[in-house]
């Protein structure tokens, strides 16, 4: 009889012990999705501050007419996780590949989130209006506290952006919030069931001719001018009289002439890039070569012409 009684009191202990340890394993797990949902969202939130600054540095540069130097592909495993983009006069920038967003952890249910609406992150971007860029969200204008859109670079004149011109985002109570010139616009609720990590802000970036075509992900197409090698051409204009002409110059051209000495030369700039060479020739007539060194203060080059019988030969 006795040992009947411990098996029947042994029985509902073992059960509550399976239950136990099938709630602590729930609870586990609700913990460990939790846990990787807020890194997921963290994560989230510091690829958003790194396109934003991106393109806040990218809108700086092309207000300012920066050439682009070169375009290099950002690789791991094959893949293209970016691009590094450098410039004659700005640091180079680092453009993250966003055309391939992926789903995020999926977390514990929280509380309802604000009605209408989602878990989405806030797509940042830029749109042009009236010869301006301005910033958007989620394809709206990102307006200040007087209603005016939020311009997305500085004026070409001034040395760097204002303070204030870059979004800044949070999530804050559950709510994404965008900051920006110390305005503050909740945006949408983060998801309570999931972390959603959304597509970047940059698609593709590649060189075409003289320019640069950098497009976001919602389809606006930035250009930037590419830098040519830099190089001078000459032109005759008449048999004393020719011009040059640089391309692909960082700053205004300085010109000078080598020559045997016999004849005058005179040199003047018509631009930062262009003008003209005048000569005096000597007497008796005599043949000469004569060398055009260019620089635009970082780079060098040369061109060369002859005067034969007294006529310019290029």
């Amino acid at each position: 009889m006795m040992k009947r009684l411990i098996l029947f009191l042994w029985v509902p202990v073992c059960l509550l012990a399976a239950c136990n340890q099938a709630e602590m394993a729930e609870m586990d797990r609700r913990v460990t999705e939790l846990e990787q949902r807020q890194q997921a969202l963290s994560r989230q939130l510091q690829d958003i501050e790194k396109d934003v600054n991106a393109l806040s540095a990218l809108m700086d540069a092309y207000a300012k007419g920066f050439h682009v130097t070169s375009v290099e592909e950002v690789r791991k495993d094959g893949a293209i996780m970016g691009w590094n983009v450098s410039f004659d006069r700005h640091p180079s920038i680092l453009l993250r590949n966003g055309a391939d967003g992926r789903n995020g952890h999926v977390g514990v249910d929280g509380p309802d989130g604000v009605p209408g609406r989602t878990g989405n992150s806030p797509q940042v971007g830029v749109t042009r209006s009236d010869g301006a860029w301005y910033w958007t969200v989620d394809g709206q204008l990102l307006r200040d506290a007087s209603g005016q859109p939020v311009p997305a670079s500085a004026s070409s004149s001034e040395t760097q952006a204002k303070d204030g011109l870059t979004p800044v985002i949070t999530i804050e109570n559950g709510i994404w919030v965008v900051t920006v010139g110390g305005t503050r616009t909740e945006w949408t609720a983060v998801s309570t069931t999931e972390a959603v990590v959304e597509d970047g802000i940059f698609s593709s970036v590649a060189t075409s001719g003289n320019q640069v075509n950098v497009t976001l992900n919602d389809g606006t197409l930035l250009q930037l001018p590419l830098q040519q090698a830099f190089s001078i051409t000459l032109s005759k204009v008449s048999d004393r009289v020719l011009t040059y002409q640089a391309v692909g110059a960082v700053a205004a051209v300085t010109v000078s002439i080598i020559g045997d000495g016999a004849w005058q030369v005179g040199v003047s700039a018509s631009s930062g890039s262009a003008g003209t060479v005048s000569l005096t020739a000597p007497s008796p007539l005599t043949d000469a070569r004569f060398l055009l060194l260019a620089t635009d203060g970082s780079n060098q080059t040369t061109a060369s012409f002859i005067i034969t019988d007294g006529i310019i030969n290029l």
